[in-house]
């Protein structure tokens, strides 16, 4: 568990920079430290200082690329992964977050080159299935995205990205079976509740473990399962059973400008359930100021095209929630499970709303049938 290997961690750090703090293998494991801690601008200048040191170490300048895209310094991140993958091609986790990168801002021409000359060199492995599966998911192509994917977790079982990856391709096509079979912990827990096991998915967010999940994604899909069915109050008594107050929640697990507004629409509408509309208000400012962080490079993506209709839902601007919802689709976002949250229920007998719902639809079934 985390909380007993980060003392460890930090003590064996701490020794080594002690010893030598020309290490640049220590201060890029004290960057990654720190960024497991939410404490990314230390981590940035942790592992700035060992890329300063070592600037052909490929792992301080992944990790780097990470906290730089948690802080809304996405050119920053992409900057680093394009010189890492230059120098070594090889190198699958810079590659993997390169081509993530170029999807999020639907560069996908070069995401396509990028892959292209990367599997001349190492062939059809695992990251070029994987980078497939990411470009398929991103375009709203879940059918071949599902195929590649699997190829990938055949090719390499122990991948949590590809299974990530995976899951999502599976939750488009509204494959819940398979889900429940190759899917994270947290994507488990959404089969189990769309195939009507309740009861195994409560039995399953009770013991899951946010120690070896990221947890701002997984607190924001344990809510799309269980709100979705009802189970607001024990949505809330669990999150605050393991974090506390929301406050601490927030700041133990901070909402990141990297990926969309993770968890607050979940959050905001548990908490006008419950009658907390102060605590729902607060979340919704957090939201505000994660939505307006985004830049326009990121506009022809769905995640955060979707994070903008979230918060129009949970802010009352119902035309920013249905035009961006819109725009969504247009995007690749072909997911009910998302168009479904009751946070759009107040607009479920708007014609724009219903139109794009049938729309959404029509395209599942188109990728489901290409799979037979």
């Amino acid at each position: 568990p985390m909380a007993e290997t980060m003392p460890v961690s930090r003590r064996a750090i701490d020794q080594a920079l002690a010893l030598d703090d020309t290490l640049a293998e220590a201060h890029a494991v004290n960057g990654l430290l720190l960024d497991n801690l939410n404490r990314v601008d230390e981590a940035i200048v942790a592992l700035e200082r060992a890329r300063e040191l070592n600037p052909t170490l490929s792992d301080a300048a992944n990790w780097l690329s990470t906290s730089y895209s948690a802080i809304g310094r996405r050119e920053d991140s992409v900057d680093v992964l394009e010189e890492v993958v230059k120098r070594d091609p090889t190198y699958g986790p810079a590659f993997n977050n390169l081509i993530a990168s170029y999807t999020r801002t639907s560069r996908f021409d070069q995401a396509d080159a990028l892959l292209s000359r990367v599997e001349r060199i190492v062939g059809a492995n695992d990251d070029i299935q994987m980078a497939r599966g990411i470009i398929g998911v991103m375009q709203g192509e879940a059918a071949a995205a599902a195929q590649y994917l699997r190829s990938a977790l055949d090719l390499n079982p122990n991948s949590s990205v590809n299974k990530m990856w995976y899951g999502f391709a599976l939750m488009m096509l509204a494959d819940y079976e398979t889900l429940a079979e190759y899917g994270l912990k947290e994507h488990q827990i959404i089969a189990y509740v769309e195939q009507g096991y309740v009861d195994k998915a409560l039995e399953a967010v009770e013991s899951f473990d946010f120690s070896i999940a990221y947890a701002p994604r997984a607190i924001g899909e344990i809510g799309v399962a269980l709100l979705r069915h009802g189970e607001t109050e024990f949505y809330l008594d669990f999150l605050e059973d393991r974090f506390g107050t929301v406050a601490d929640m927030l700041d133990e697990h901070p909402v990141s400008q990297g990926w969309g507004t993770e968890y607050l629409a979940e959050l905001v509408w548990a908490h006008r359930q419950a009658g907390d509309e102060a605590t729902a208000s607060m979340l919704v400012e957090e939201s505000a100021k994660i939505v307006a962080s985004f830049g326009d490079d990121v506009q022809g993506n769905w995640v955060y095209t979707d994070a903008a209709a979230r918060h129009g839902a949970i802010s009352g601007d119902d035309d920013l929630a249905l035009r961006s919802l819109r725009q969504s689709l247009d995007n690749g976002m072909i997911l009910l499970l998302e168009i479904d949250m009751p946070f759009y229920d107040h607009l479920r007998d708007d014609e724009r709303f219903q139109a794009i719902r049938t729309e959404m639809v029509r395209k599942i079934d188109e990728q489901r049938a290409i799979l037979g």
